[in-house]
C-alpha cells in the first residue's frame, strides 16, 4: 500500500508477468481501474515474460488487471527509499 511509504522519495517498483503467454497480459495503471484500456492513467501492458521498473513517489496507488479470466501470475517488488528494514 502506498500509505506505508514516505511521500516524495525515490522509490522504485518492479513488476513482472511470469506467464509465458504472449496473448494474455496485465494492464498496469496509476489510481483508477487498470482494466479499462482507455484509462488515462494506464502505464502499459505486461505480456508473458515482460517486466517493468519505474520510479514511484509513494503518493499513488498502482493497480493491475488481467486481460483474461485464465490464471496468470504477477511478481512485484517495491524498492523503498529511506525505509529501515526490521532487524531479525
Amino acid at each position: 500500500e502506498h500509505d506505508e511509504l514516505t511521500d516524495d522519495k525515490a522509490h522504485k517498483v518492479y513488476i513482472r508477468n511470469t506467464s509465458s503467454s504472449k496473448e494474455n497480459y496485465f494492464y498496469v495503471a496509476y489510481n483508477a481501474s487498470a482494466a479499462a484500456a482507455a484509462t488515462t492513467e494506464t502505464i502499459g501492458k505486461l505480456y508473458g515474460g515482460d517486466w517493468m521498473l519505474f520510479p514511484y513517489n509513494g503518493n499513488t496507488n498502482i493497480t493491475v488487471a488481467s486481460s483474461t479470466t485464465e490464471t496468470q501470475y504477477l511478481e512485484y517488488m517495491v524498492f523503498a527509499d529511506g525505509v529501515v528494514a526490521a532487524k531479525g
